[in-house]
């Protein structure tokens, strides 16, 4: 089966991102790239085109995904998707700080 067609694989994707600690500024923030270039790079369209793929440098210790996808036709119609990595500081969580990059965790605490 293919990655992130089902509900299921989805929220599995969302909670493996959510779990990494990377607030901005902190060592762990560097991890969060490193995870997508490696769950991009486990898709067929990265494995036959990796140089559309890459972990780009800030400069300044961090780092910033670029992903690529062409249509193997030419096309006059694009789309740009352009995003970036900003984690706050979980101290507003309070008593719940220790749960914020456990998203399972702190779904039930809410919901159970």
């Amino acid at each position: 089966m293919s990655k992130w067609q089902s509900k299921d694989q989805l929220v599995q994707l969302l909670s493996n991102l959510v779990e990494i600690p990377s607030i901005t500024g902190s060592e762990a923030e560097v991890i969060l790239p490193d995870f997508v270039v490696e769950q991009l790079s486990d898709l067929q369209y990265f494995k036959q085109n990796p140089h559309h793929l890459q972990k780009n440098p800030t400069g300044d210790g961090r780092y910033f995904v670029t992903a690529l996808v062409k249509k193997s036709d030419s096309t006059k119609n694009t789309v740009i998707l352009v995003s970036h990595f900003d984690v706050v500081d979980v101290q507003d969580y309070g008593v719940w700080k220790e749960d914020a990059f456990n998203p399972k965790k702190l779904t039930s605490m809410f919901y159970s």
